[in-house]
């Protein structure tokens, strides 16, 4: 693979190599060849014609009628965050489902090297045509992509050695586990009963188990015939704030923007955490202890003062949603700071509104149970993916009831 010699990139340049050195000072690139794969290829090519900067952490390629993302270049963290699960080697045979633009496959390709294969599904075909144009301009030629839903793989070239998810699942495609590799990799983003967790698998006796995890969040999904019930809903009248939600629930929009909008109630509670443990931990323990979990995203933060602050993403929090009702975790006192501070330690306050009173109670019941169980977080996440219905939970898991699959969910003791 060689880099272009095009007016559009020409190369990567000083912008380019400042982000690599920040992923890899973060401790987020951690080995030579994820490394030596964004030095070499040249993101600008990738982001030529959507009008963003090279060093922007994230971009919306397409979005649907009601102005949610179907497609986006997700923030260089969250891909070499995911390319390091992978564990990618030189010369293994790849998949990955979701090209959008076609910037995480040649990464891909210069990890896997000319001996190896790397094949990128997409269900959008005018997308993979874009993605297939800019592969080429930035000099990558050993990608194949193939416009088609890439929840059925591709059985012709199975088995795969390593399969990468891109968008959020809400459950496993069977033809993904049959394609995978008796020794092989699977990564995805799942949703954790509307937390996300970006989630290594491997395969064992007749069911994936977890071998690594970390805490995300990402607002793409997968489409097609693999596609959960999950929804993002727009509330208020502009795309001010959304509701990200795990299930089908009716959600009147309207109804809940007028709650957010009126008075509310504040509950403390004894914990101080930072952005990043509440991302990585407190939320996802939420949503498997609270049966009316949800995740609201907003820029309105005189109404909300977020707890998670990602980059190129809106600021989000989590909590219970009832009827007509809503509690969610927020920085006490209000105090807003930038996505730099993400590691800053705040305290944790839980935000009211509507006359649910319990919501906020079993808020901060959750909250104080994570501190009392010492803070976990996905690391020590243990996830099992077996055949829906064999699903069996031993002390201290739960089974989570997918279409295909039953997911086996629990800490480590």
């Amino acid at each position: 693979m060689t880099g272009p010699a095009g007016a559009e990139g020409g190369g990567p340049g000083a912008g380019h190599e400042a982000l690599v050195d920040r992923l890899v000072r973060a401790g987020i690139i951690r080995t030579p060849a994820v490394e030596a794969a964004f030095r070499a290829v040249p993101r600008a090519v990738f982001l030529a014609g959507t009008g963003a900067a090279p060093d922007e952490d994230r971009v919306t390629i397409l979005v649907d009628g009601a102005g949610r993302s179907t497609s986006a270049l997700s923030q260089p963290s969250l891909v070499a965050s995911m390319l390091e699960q992978l564990g990618v080697e030189r010369g293994q045979r790849v998949l990955e489902v979701g090209t959008g633009i076609g910037y995480t496959a040649a990464l891909l390709a210069r990890v896997v090297g000319p001996e190896g294969t790397v094949v990128s599904v997409e269900l959008d075909a005018a997308l993979a045509a874009r993605a297939r144009a800019r592969l080429a301009r930035a000099g990558v030629g050993t990608v194949e992509v193939v416009a088609g839903d890439g929840g059925y793989g591709v059985p012709s070239r199975a088995p795969w050695d390593r399969i990468l998810l891109t968008a959020g699942a809400w459950d496993l495609p069977p033809p993904l586990l049959e394609q995978l590799a008796p020794t092989g990799r699977l990564v995805a983003p799942l949703s954790l009963r509307g937390a996300w967790c970006a989630v290594a698998f491997e395969p064992r006796a007749g069911h994936l188990a977890s071998v690594g995890a970390f805490g995300c969040h990402v607002t793409t999904r997968l489409r097609g015939a693999f596609a959960g019930p999950g929804r993002r809903h727009a509330l208020g009248p502009g795309p001010d704030a959304w509701l990200d939600l795990d299930d089908g629930r009716p959600v009147d929009g309207a109804a809940l923007w007028a709650r957010l909008t009126g008075p509310a109630r504040a509950a403390p509670t004894d914990v101080w955490a930072t952005g990043h443990e509440v991302l990585d931990g407190l939320l996802l323990w939420l949503a498997l202890h609270e049966g009316d979990f949800g995740v609201l995203e907003t820029a309105r933060e005189d109404l909300v003062p977020a707890v998670v602050r990602l980059p190129g993403k809106l600021p989000l929090t989590g909590g219970a949603l009832g009827r007509d009702a809503l509690a969610l975790l927020t920085r006490a006192g209000g105090a807003g700071v930038g996505p730099e501070a993400t590691r800053t330690p705040f305290p944790v306050g839980v935000r009211a509104w509507g006359p649910a009173t319990d919501l906020a109670e079993r808020t901060v019941a959750h909250v104080e149970a994570w501190l009392r169980a010492g803070r976990p977080a996905a690391r020590t996440l243990r996830v099992r993916v077996v055949p829906a219905g064999h699903g069996r939970a031993a002390p201290g898991e739960q089974v989570l009831r997918r279409r295909w699959t039953d997911v086996v969910v629990g800490w480590a003791r």
